[in-house]
């Protein structure tokens, strides 16, 4: 165990300092970042560079990903480039492996102490540079541990030569099946390539055998994602199954001349003037790109490809926004235009949360379930679109008007929720075999007030929202038939079924007063435009 304490250590480090780095510098990533990303996708060419800068400043392709499959679930980024990112970032993080070569110790060392001094003393500063100092912490992190993976080369050659691994001469598809292990062990091909350039330069093995070796864990490093794309929405699936392929070229290119010339490998590749270690990192260099460039070559048969082996579900679109658009962020006008027709979208699937209630509704409409999760998605987007219109600083009358639309907002998701938890009271009472007529009857009654609502809300007419405005005050009588209903046969219905009934009045009394005070304020915001107008048909 003593050999694998500081092989452990090492990992522990550069993990936790690739995760600390790759989220400092996400945090880093303002509303302005968002729309220089966007700008920087716009070709192949632009997501190349982005990719190769990406893993470069990481150094972690898995980081890289994970960054972009965000992105991409939230709209920022989309389609072929956002997956073209990650697979360039591999040529970036290709820099790990010629680090190994390297004396790290000397600017880890400062940049621990930068980071130290900033913290203790707790320096004044802005949020952007204390995440950068942060970004400097991790890197530096990550740095200790590649010492600390070279300093257990040793240690860790002679555990593996004792037990008969990866010695010269070892058959193909045992190094394969090691690169692999330590890829998948690893969960990164750099790290595991790293440690092999490290082993290589101790005169651990031969040149030929640390190639395979490499390509193993290229092919491990591949199966990863492939195994990471398995679940999760589509966008962040094609991202990884592009990882994959990317990793599989790379595999083909370097394995295939190694098993059909290898005299060729042996008398010109291995006479190179190079350092052995020096050599691997090159060739691993090598590899990435070469990967890369097939991902980019073959960029859109391997999207569709992978569009109809992972098509976009329904659910994946009802969480993202159809009316936002970053590039109307500088016109407040607009921007608070199109919040609006987001929220009147989130509005417009109230009466769509009851439908698996009703009798004869529609089956096959979306559950509240997923209605209540995609919705808050939404939510959470029209906030950060209207937070960074913010940041165009706005004149105050647009300031008013994003703060009606953000409790507007807030109202709507109110009543989500309120609907949410109302189909699963109803849900526990449906379960029993005693009589729901009069909880079936608010089903109804509350789908019928939701439409006349949005229907009022569309239009925008005064009079047409003070009419809805009556119906959903009206709700006293039904309530209370409804109570004698619930109460005269509670003598027979068990607690939880008889909790479960008065659970549903509450929440429908609570869902009808959410969508009166909507009402009122739109009703308010109508007199308000009304006066304004016959203000200026007097004036004239």
């Amino acid at each position: 165990m003593t050999v694998l304490t500081p092989v452990l250590t090492g990992l522990g480090l550069f993990f936790v300092g690739a995760r600390f780095m790759a989220t400092n510098l996400a945090a880093m990533a303002s509303g302005s970042a968002r729309n220089l990303i966007r700008k920087a996708l716009g070709s192949r060419v632009s997501a190349a560079v982005s990719g190769v800068l990406a893993g470069l400043l990481t150094q972690s392709t898995n980081s890289v990903a994970l960054i972009m499959v965000s992105f991409a679930r939230t709209g920022v980024v989309g389609g072929l480039r956002a997956a073209l990112v990650p697979v360039w970032s591999n040529v970036g993080a290709s820099a790990l492996v010629i680090l190994v070569a390297l004396d790290t110790n000397l600017a880890a060392a400062v940049l621990v102490m930068v980071a130290g001094i900033s913290l203790y003393f707790d320096l004044r500063m802005s949020d952007q540079t204390r995440h950068g100092i942060l970004a400097g912490l991790g890197a530096a992190l990550l740095l200790f541990g590649l010492d600390a993976l070279k300093l257990s080369s040793g240690p860790l050659r002679d555990l593996m030569m004792a037990n008969g691994f990866l010695q010269a001469g070892s058959g193909v598809g045992t190094v394969l099946f090691v690169g692999m292990a330590m890829a998948l062990g690893t969960q990164s091909s750099t790290v595991a390539c790293a440690m092999a350039v490290a082993l290589v330069g101790a005169g651990v093995f031969d040149v030929k055998t640390t190639l395979i070796l490499i390509a193993g864990a290229n092919g491990g490093s591949g199966l990863n994602y492939a195994f990471l794309a398995r679940l999760g929405e589509s966008n962040g699936r094609h991202i990884m199954m592009f990882q994959a392929a990317q990793k599989a070229f790379g595999m083909i290119v370097l394995l295939v001349p190694l098993l059909i010339a290898p005299d060729f490998v042996n008398e010109e590749l291995l006479q190179i003037k190079m350092k052995s270690a020096g050599l691997l990192a090159w060739v691993f260099l090598t590899m990435q790109l070469a990967g890369s460039l097939c991902c980019t070559i073959f960029d859109v048969p391997l999207y569709n490809a992978f569009l109809k082996f992972a098509p976009a579900s329904m659910e994946e679109g009802l969480a993202k926004p159809a009316f936002l658009i970053e590039e109307a962020l500088g016109d407040a006008a607009l921007a608070i235009d199109l919040a609006e027709r987001e929220v009147a979208r989130l509005a417009a699937r109230l009466p769509y949360m009851l439908e698996h209630l009703r009798y004869g509704g529609d089956m096959a409409a979306p559950s509240s379930d997923v209605l209540l999760s995609a919705s808050n998605l939404v939510c959470a987007e029209i906030r950060r679109y209207l937070a960074d219109m913010m940041n165009h600083q706005p004149d105050r009358a647009t300031i008013v008007l994003s703060m009606r639309q953000q409790q507007t907002l807030t109202n709507v998701m109110f009543m989500h929720e309120a609907l949410g938890e109302f189909a699963q009271a109803y849900k526990i009472v449906l379960s029993s075999d005693h009589e729901h007529g009069a909880v079936a009857r608010m089903v109804e009654s509350l789908h019928m007030l939701l439409e006349t609502m949005i229907d009022a809300a569309k239009s925008g007419d005064h009079d047409e929202l003070e009419m809805a405005l009556m119906l959903f005050g009206q709700r006293g009588e039904l309530m209370e038939d409804i109570r004698k209903s619930i109460t005269g046969d509670s003598a027979d219905i068990p607690a939880l079924i008889l909790e479960a009934q008065f659970q549903t009045t509450i929440l429908f009394e609570r869902i009808l007063w959410l969508g009166g005070e909507s009402l009122q304020a739109l009703a308010r915001q109508s007199a308000t435009a009304q006066d304004q107008g016959d203000g200026l048909k007097v004036a004239a």
